[in-house]
């Protein structure tokens, strides 16, 4: 059963949780070269603060969604690995849904956000 974050909604949990998970230091996209400063800070992974910024959230908002989304990866990775099941997809957002989504980003002008 997942843990519902203490102060931050369900609702607004289940809408910013994979998002989340892609801007944070969860999901590294390496690449051989960037197209733009912007793209490689995204692949590279962003601060709560930069992440509130970018999807106009409290940081501390962006800080609790963040570590019970965490919580909940773990634990599903563990219940899977007790089941002898190593097939992960589903469990949290991959690389190239990531990949989309800094593209999304960009185009939408997310260094203004950032400043």
């Amino acid at each position: 059963m997942p843990v519902t974050p203490i102060l931050v909604s369900e609702e607004k949990y289940n809408k910013y949780r994979d998002k989340i998970i892609m801007l944070s230091l969860n999901i590294q996209v390496m690449k051989s070269s960037y197209e733009s400063e912007w793209e490689r800070k995204l692949c590279m992974g962003l601060s709560d603060r930069e992440v509130a910024k970018i999807l106009d959230l409290k940081e501390w908002e962006v800080t609790k969604i963040r570590t019970v989304a965490e919580s909940e990866i773990e634990e599903q990775l563990w219940d899977r690995i007790a089941e002898d099941n190593f097939d992960f997809k589903g469990i949290a957002p991959n690389a190239e849904e990531a990949r989309k989504y800094y593209s999304q980003l960009i185009a939408e002008g997310v260094e203004e956000k950032l400043g």
